[in-house]
This record gives C-alpha cells, structure tokens and sequence, in this order.
C-alpha cells in the first residue's frame, strides 16, 4: 500500500513537470529533461515497484499498424524512411513512457498538484502581462533549466512582445493549463476556472482564446449536474472578463490576428492537407515515410514552394500538424485507427475527460501532439483516468 501510495503521488508530479522540462535539452541537444526523467521513472517502477507496461488494446493496435506501414513504405522507397528512424524509435519510447504512467495515476490526486502548478505559472504570466501592457516591461520568458545554444532563437522569437511566464511561447502555456481549465469547471471550481481563463486571455494566444471558447460552449451545452443559474453565471462572468479586456484593448493583437488569419492557406490547419492532396494513388494509401521538405522540394513545382525558399523558410515546408502529418508518413489506416483510439477514450471517459478527448482531437489539427511530450501529458491524463474506473481495456505487459 505504501508503494501504490508513493506512486500515485510521483505520477501526479511528473505529469506536469516532465511537460514543463520538456523543451530544456542535456547534452547539447541530444536528449530533452523531461524525457529522461521519465525514462528513469519507467525503468525503476517497473524494476522495483511492480509498474506494469499496459496500453489499451486500440492504441496498441494503431502503433502496430504506424510500425508496419513504417517497415513496407522502407520497402517501397529503397531505403529513403530510414531518415525517420529516430522519430519512430521516439514514437516507441514515448508509449513506454506512458504505458509506465498510467497504473499510478490517481485522479483526485493528480488533481491537486496540477492545480498548484497551474494557479502558479497562471499568475506569473498576469504579473508578466500587466507588467507589460501597464508598464512596458518586457515579457520575456522565464526559463527554469539553461536553454540550449540551439534553441535561443525560439525561446527568443517573441522579443518580450507576449507573455509565456515559464513558457517559450503563450501557445504552449495555454496547452498546458487547458485540462485544468476543463477540470476546474466540471468540479465547480469556478474561482481558479476564471484564474487561469484570465491569463489565457491575456496571453494574447488565439489558439487559447479558440480552445477555451470551445472547452466553456461544450461545458455549457453538456453539463448535466448544473442549474439554469450556474451556466447563466459562467457564461456572464466570462462576458464580463472578456468585455474589460477587449475595452482596455488587451485582446487586439488576438482578435486582429484570428481576423487576418487566411484560414484556406494556413501552414497549420490546410497546408499538410494540401501537400497530401497532390500525392500518387500509392501515396495516398501508404504515405511516404521520409523527409517531407525533401518530398516537396522533388515534387511540388508551384509559386508557394519558391516564396517559402526565397524567404530563408525551406525548414516550413516540412512542417505538418498531427493529423496531416499521420496521413502525410504513413497513409490513410494508421489515422483511421489513430481516430478509433479516441473515439474509445471519448466512450470510456468521464464528462470532464469526454472533453479533454475532443480538445486533443481538435488540437491535432493545428498542433503537433502525437508522440511527442505533449502527447504523453494529454494522453497519460486520459488514460490514467479511464484505467482508474476500469471501463476500458487493457494489454498488460509485465
């Protein structure tokens, strides 16, 4: 009992600090922290505190079939996707990682510590922001670990124009307190909801400011243990906060940019898609498996290819979303059964999890988040939830 007890408490830790440590690296850039630290949990609960290595049976299905569509593209193309191979042997690991963290999870548990981790870089990054719109004090981030040489510029991309608090960008801070904010209403926790719904708003992210509006309409639409007078109080208490902001001018840079924001040509939401639309029928059904900034270079003549190249952004060509990018490298079953993988966790989850599962389908469409850190956070969260009520199935590995 003392063991599971012990775990419980570590897992609730190491869910959001190994995601706030994610983007610092050791050794140069070989290895992030994040990463390691929970590779050396994996290892030593598994060796010293009977952890299991357990998935459930349709993520175990979908990575069966990312592998071997992986393994026949190689085939196919001679070779060329063994450029890809430390992205699949990363893919591998960050199920490990995960299968390890999903028996210790305890919700109520988790619960708490996440809510002190995000009231606290919540308020950091208001006291950067009034600083900043009041005061003119740059936002520049606050990172905790030295940032890697090679990592400046983008821990530097916003010159302190926009407050992060412990984050390189206001993007990645909203990612990291959206759950909170989705577990925070549906436990009526309405004072700490509106704390960090504050500085979503003021961290000028659009992305957050889209995420939050869809997170309280959902909220408002399926609450089923909520009076008349609860949601009409959610809904102008936000109006309200929304309205100062908008009338001290707070939120300009967001709405100007969602307004600006060319939504058929966005390198986000439509240009993966696109690139896929101009695929070989072979393509289409297999993906490619290899660099995709080399595959468009080859293959793509048009005006947008050059304007990227002349502009010094070759790198953006390659750059694809979660959900893109599935169907781009490995074809059209292994994203079929990336989506039944969700569909089964929407099934077996909670209100507050039947919703954290549409924000991460959502955010598969303008975000990387599979197989990366943030899809250890998200889906550890969703897992470990849905393992604690025993409603979904499992393959354990010992």
């Amino acid at each position: 009992m003392a063991i599971k007890e012990f775990n419980q408490k570590l897992t609730s830790y190491l869910i959001p600090i190994t995601l706030i440590l994610g983007p610092f690296r050791l050794f140069g850039s070989f290895y992030n922290v994040g990463l390691l630290i929970l590779l050396v949990y994996a290892i030593f609960s598994i060796a010293f505190m009977g952890n299991s290595i357990r998935l459930p049976k349709s993520l175990f299905i979908f990575i069966l079939a990312y592998l071997g569509m992986y393994f026949l593209n190689n085939i196919r193309n001679a070779g060329e996707s063994l450029n890809l191979l430390n992205f699949i042997i990363g893919s591998v690991l960050s199920l490990f990682y995960l299968s390890s963290l999903i028996g210790g999870f305890n919700y109520s548990k988790f619960y708490r510590v996440y809510k002190g981790i995000c009231l606290i870089v919540s308020i950091v990054l208001i006291v950067q922001a009034l600083g900043l719109f009041i005061f003119d004090i740059p936002a520049v981030p606050i990172n905790i670990l030295p940032v890697a040489e090679v990592d400046y510029n983008y821990w530097d991309f916003f010159k302190g124009e926009r407050p992060s608090g412990f984050f390189s960008e206001p993007q990645a801070f909203c990612s990291f307190v959206i759950p909170f904010l989705i577990f925070s209403l549906y436990r009526k926790d309405f004072l700490s909801s509106g704390l960090v719904l504050f500085a979503i708003l003021l961290s000028t992210s659009t992305l957050g400011l889209a995420i939050s509006a869809i997170v309280i309409i959902h909220y408002l639409s399926v609450g089923k243990k909520m009076s008349t007078t609860t949601k009409l109080g959610v809904l102008l208490g936000v109006s309200g906060v929304v309205a100062i902001l908008i009338s001290y001018g707070l939120l300009d840079y967001s709405i100007q940019k969602l307004m600006v924001t060319p939504l058929e040509n966005n390198i986000r939401m439509v240009r993966g898609f696109y690139i896929y639309s101009k695929f070989s029928t072979m393509d289409l059904l297999f993906g490619i498996s290899y660099d995709l900034e080399a595959y468009v270079l080859r293959n793509i003549h048009e005006a947008w290819v050059s304007l990227y190249i002349e502009a010094g952004l070759k790198n953006y060509l390659g750059y694809t979303t979660s959900m893109s990018g599935l169907l781009i490298q490995f074809g059209i079953i292994p994203l079929a059964l990336y989506l039944v993988f969700l569909r089964d966790c929407f099934k077996n989850g909670s209100e507050e999890i039947k919703t954290l599962v549409i924000i991460t389908f959502v955010l598969g469409f303008v975000q990387t988040i599979v197989f990366n850190t943030w899809f250890i956070f998200y889906i550890a969260i969703i897992l470990g939830s849905n393992y604690e009520k025993g409603q979904m199935k499992f393959i354990s590995f010992k």
